[in-house]
């Protein structure tokens, strides 16, 4: 029964933290345009097909998959592994702008799991009170 609750606790928190990062965007994003560099996405994007290769098995598999599709699903995929990884890449750019501004850039450990959304989220947490 701990478990569960452990488990519950968990996932509220993620959920929490996952709208406060996505309204935090939301808003930014209707402010100001960001620039996204073309090499990061492409950096991105290449470290989500690693990830797919090796989810289907590695990359013997992965080409089998790929040949197994129509030309315009390949296109698609791609494309929109292309939009996701550009969308990861602005949304670290913002994050780590807001880091920075308020000056705790310095504390963020990137080994840790949304350790950057979770600083932020104690941030402003802490405006509020």
């Amino acid at each position: 029964m701990k478990e569960v609750k452990t488990t519950l606790s968990t996932e509220k928190e993620r959920n929490e933290l996952s709208k406060f990062i996505e309204d935090l965007i939301s808003k930014v994003k209707t402010s100001f345009e960001v620039i996204v560099p073309k090499t990061l996405v492409d950096q991105e994007a290449k470290q989500r097909v690693t990830y797919l290769k090796q989810k289907y098995g590695g990359e013997k598999n992965f080409e089998q998959m790929l040949k197994s599709m129509k030309p315009e699903e390949v296109k698609k995929m791609y494309s929109e592994l292309t939009q996701a990884a550009r969308e990861s890449v602005e949304k670290f750019l913002i994050l780590m702008k807001f880091a920075e501004e308020k000056k705790i850039a310095d504390k963020i450990d990137f080994k840790k799991d949304l350790d950057l959304e979770k600083n932020l989220l104690s941030l402003f947490q802490k405006k509020e009170k």
